[in-house]
């Protein structure tokens, strides 16, 4: 049985989220060694916890107009504990570093092959969100203590470069506010505006969330990623309480060799009114 301490990884947007997470730590403690996911010039970290720098999801090296040369540098400078990599551009520049290095799972990995390469880099590897249980299981198997599975958060949908702040004449090349599109059947998705990098994140209109998949991928991987985007402080600490209790439990029950499907933990109540998503845990992309 591996005895090594499962591992949380909490991606926060707002210096309020991050605010409430780090309260909530300091006072519980946990069943977890947990990483905060930031993006460097963005939140004001505390002291005396674990922070992995959360690189561009885009490379962009325009000499007149928008650089990720500096997010670069900033995350270079910053005292951190590793970083969060999301291109090959990104993995290129940091690899000789020496820090620990995250694969995002915009790094595809479908295979066991791609896999192998990143990790040949990178000490963790976040599972990709297209494939299913049974895929996932079949092609990380040997090396899921490696990997991380999302267990909530909003998933992108595109990653554009065209921007609705500038579609709308409203351009301030400053990130402020989520902005939010309507859908062809009226469903609502939130658009954060990354200026440093000038490109847009069109997220879910409901986040993914595991907390109803008993047992399966969530007993077999021990290490989980929280992600957070339009949340409030209070929806950040109701959902990441609730999703503390569940994962410890599941831990415990992996340990045990139990299946977890007696698991029972209440539920936050943004999540009660199924207002979520199991992605393609279920069924795949097809």
């Amino acid at each position: 049985m591996n005895t090594r301490m499962a591992e949380l990884y909490l991606g926060v947007t707002t210096q309020a989220q991050y605010d409430t997470i780090a309260r909530i730590l300091g006072r519980t403690g946990g069943a977890f060694r947990t990483f905060l996911l930031t993006e460097p010039g963005r939140i004001t970290a505390a002291p005396g916890i674990r922070t992995i720098a959360a690189l561009p999801m885009v490379w962009r090296e325009d000499e007149d107009g928008p650089n990720s040369l500096s997010a670069m540098n900033a995350a270079l400078s910053c005292n951190c504990d590793g970083f969060l990599v999301r291109t090959l551009e990104e993995l290129e520049m940091v690899r000789e570093t020496g820090s620990v290095l995250i694969a995002d799972h915009s790094l595809y990995a479908w295979n066991r092959l791609g896999a192998d390469l990143i990790l040949s880099d990178c000490s963790r590897l976040v599972l990709p969100l297209e494939l299913n249980q049974k895929e996932l299981s079949r092609t990380f198997g040997e090396v899921l203590d490696r990997c991380i599975l999302m267990a909530y958060g909003r998933i992108p949908m595109m990653v554009s470069a065209g921007c609705v702040k500038k579609t709308a004449g409203q351009c301030r090349r400053r990130e402020e506010d989520f902005w939010y599109l309507k859908d062809r059947k009226g469903e609502t998705l939130p658009v954060r505006t990354v200026c440093d990098s000038c490109y847009n994140v069109i997220y879910n209109s409901v986040p993914l969330s595991l907390h109803n998949m008993r047992g399966g991928l969530l007993m077999k991987c021990p290490n989980y990623l929280l992600s957070f985007t339009t949340e409030s402080a209070g929806e950040t600490e109701e959902i990441l309480t609730s999703y503390l209790e569940f994962l410890a439990q599941v831990r415990t029950a992996a340990e045990a060799g139990a299946d977890g499907k007696d698991i029972s933990v209440p539920l936050p109540a943004a999540l009660q009114s199924g207002a979520f998503t199991t992605g393609h845990y279920r069924k795949g992309a097809e």
